[in-house]
């Protein structure tokens, strides 16, 4: 691409991104009771209406469209800019040029994707299944929580004596201070308050089951160690409302519907991968004719 391209390129993105500007402010006027079709300004005879910025400010970051709110009369004039911009490429040919058609064709593919993808998830999910959803999340996630300490050692042995220690009445919280491999040793082994699923099951399952002040009276195992566990206290939290979670679950529920269909379509296609050649390398020698 030549420089002179590069910066006409740029300028053009430049007074786009204006143009989402005046295109935000305009929306406000129409939320406010101005008709969408309002023109703003005309062109060589050409309208251009609310509407029509509307439409170019959804394709642009959000964080572009909230600098919108000001100078108005510099952003009509960004908006002037860009449709002598597009009546000059009409006049040059360019709706008829190659390279333009087959950058509007990769546009219009990807559209059609985007489109196609937006309409099976929005017919993917009922209200049945959010309600599924929601139910399998509490489940899943019950408000109980715990806060409790443990002391993580490398045998069985050594969580046995830790455990006849604190039988003995030593302290849980310096024993874990002394002895304990894990992060949380040095804080008296104290890890906070948590969920079920937010521990591994067999710690979860030992923790869930004792009374608040109890300790484990056996070595609990995991993949990390033996595990002593002091549970402190217990407390039942207000579980997420189902109109707090919907937009999580519908965005869970939509992915899932998505690659059940891309596996569906899989499943009915004739579909061969051919392994590309590897480039040469920069110290390859082509071979000899």
């Amino acid at each position: 691409m030549s420089v002179f391209r590069c910066v006409a390129v740029s300028a053009i993105a430049v007074l786009l991104a204006a143009t989402a500007q005046l295109a935000l402010t305009s929306a406000a006027q129409a939320q406010s009771g101005d008709d969408e079709n309002q023109v703003v300004a005309v062109v060589n005879g050409a309208e251009i209406r609310v509407s029509d910025v509307l439409e170019m400010i959804g394709r642009l970051p959000q964080n572009v469209q909230m600098q919108a709110y000001s100078n108005m009369p510099a952003m009509i004039e960004r908006t002037i800019d860009l449709e002598l911009i597009l009546e000059a490429s009409e006049q040059a040919g360019l709706r008829e040029d190659p390279e333009v058609e087959q950058q509007v064709e990769v546009i219009a593919r990807d559209v059609m994707r985007q489109t196609y993808l937006e309409r099976l998830a929005a017919d993917a999910v009922t209200e049945t299944e959010l309600q599924q959803a929601y139910d399998t999340y509490l489940e899943e996630n019950p408000p109980e929580e715990l806060r409790a300490r443990h002391i993580l050692v490398e045998s069985e042995t050594e969580a046995e004596e830790i455990i006849g220690q604190l039988d003995g009445g030593a302290d849980f919280a310096e024993l874990a201070r002394e002895k304990s491999t894990g992060p949380t040793g040095e804080n008296g082994g104290d890890l906070g308050y948590f969920q079920r699923g937010q521990m591994v099951a067999p710690f979860a399952d030992a923790a869930f089951g004792l009374e608040s002040g109890a300790y484990t009276p056996e070595p609990v195992q995991t993949q990390f160690g033996w595990h002593v566990i002091l549970v402190e206290d217990k407390r039942t939290n207000e579980p997420p409302s189902m109109e707090d979670l919907e937009p999580q679950l519908r965005q869970q529920l939509e992915q899932e519907a998505i690659q059940a269909h891309l596996a569906e379509l899989r499943s009915g296609a004739e579909i061969e991968v051919v392994e590309p050649e590897a480039p040469a390398g920069p110290g390859d020698t082509p071979p000899a004719e």
